[in-house]
C-alpha cells in the first residue's frame, strides 16, 4: 500500500511497517515508530514527506 493508505490504516488503529521493517502506529495526533524502542516521534506531515515512495504492509 502507499503512504496514504497506510495512514488511513493507522488512523483506524492498525500498525503498519515500511520497506525497512520499521513499524508505525498512530497515538493521538502523532505517530510513533519501532526504532529507539518507540521513542522516535513523527508528525503526520513529516512522515508523508519522508516516506512517499515507500511501500507499506499491514502488521496488525
Amino acid at each position: 500500500m502507499n503512504i496514504f493508505e497506510a495512514f488511513n490504516m493507522m488512523s483506524l488503529g492498525h500498525v503498519v511497517k515500511d520497506n525497512d521493517g520499521t513499524w508505525y502506529k498512530k497515538e493521538g495526533n502523532v505517530l510513533v515508530d519501532s526504532e529507539n524502542k518507540g521513542k522516535t516521534w513523527y508528525t503526520t506531515e513529516e512522515l508523508i514527506f519522508n516516506s512517499s515512495n515507500e511501500l507499506w504492509e499491514l502488521v496488525e
